[in-house]
């Protein structure tokens, strides 16, 4: 299909692109018209930060529905319509109040200085991005939430890098919570937290009634911490264990009984 792609500052490009799958929840609309906004006149001329070449252009669109979904009712399909162009996870307490173009959940992006624990994270599903962390990562965090930083922020290293960047990468009126012990933390009070309004957490293990709940809602929610152990060692090999988990290249290491290991 035909795309009109900016490539760089002042210059655009039809280029031929593959025609996208059809997903359920999807739909394919066939733009007859796409007006031109005035916040795309930054980018073509290369003064906005947030949006960078290759990119393909035109978000005030409307057209025919030729195809939907699985899950989307046939009904639509030959239907003349115009498309909000924000992306939203209808969930978040913006979404719940009408509010999508203010959806606060659009992804989750996780940071590690380790590719394996990146790659195992990708692979469980348990990020939608996944950043090498570096001097870099709060600059890559604003471009991936639209200049907004994120709504949470949870750090686990105790790394006095990681945890800056936790705070500096949180959006105004977010919300961070500490749980990696020890370590240390520098920040500028102000500009990183006072006048973006933001709350920070100290999160100390937990307690036994909430321990209970959460085996319950793991249970209700179908999810398996199992699954992030990547390592069983016997007993036997307890020092290859320990030797693993603090070299990092791993997920969850355990030291299992032999019916385990089989």
């Amino acid at each position: 299909m035909r795309s009109l792609v900016w490539t760089a500052p002042s210059e655009m490009q039809i280029q031929e692109r593959p025609r996208p799958t059809v997903q359920p929840g999807w739909v394919l609309l066939a733009v007859e018209d796409s007006g031109i906004c005035g916040s795309e006149i930054g980018a073509f001329l290369g003064h906005n930060e947030l949006r960078r070449p290759p990119l393909v252009m035109g978000h005030e669109f409307s057209g025919t529905l030729v195809q939907v979904g699985s899950d989307v009712s046939k009904d639509w399909e030959g239907q003349l319509v115009a498309a909000n162009p924000f992306l939203s996870c209808g969930e978040c307490r913006q979404c719940r109040m009408g509010q999508r173009q203010l959806c606060y959940s659009r992804k989750i992006i996780g940071v590690d200085a380790i590719s394996e624990r990146n790659s195992i994270a990708l692979e469980l599903g348990l990020c939608d991005e996944v950043l090498v962390a570096g001097p870099d990562n709060e600059s890559e965090i604003r471009n991936l939430t639209n200049g907004y930083g994120v709504e949470r922020a949870v750090e686990c290293s105790a790394h006095h890098s990681a945890r800056a960047m936790a705070i500096r990468s949180t959006r105004k009126w977010g919300k961070m919570v500490m749980i990696g012990e020890g370590g240390r933390m520098e920040i500028n009070p102000s500009p990183d937290m006072i006048h973006d309004q933001k709350t920070l957490f100290g999160s100390w293990v937990t307690s036994t009634w909430k321990m209970m709940e959460l085996v319950e809602h793991l249970v209700r929610w179908n999810l398996h911490p199992a699954d992030l152990i990547t390592h069983r060692f016997p007993l036997e090999k307890v020092d290859e264990a320990y030797a693993l988990m603090a070299s990092g290249k791993c997920g969850k290491v355990a030291v299992c009984f032999d019916e385990e290991l089989a």
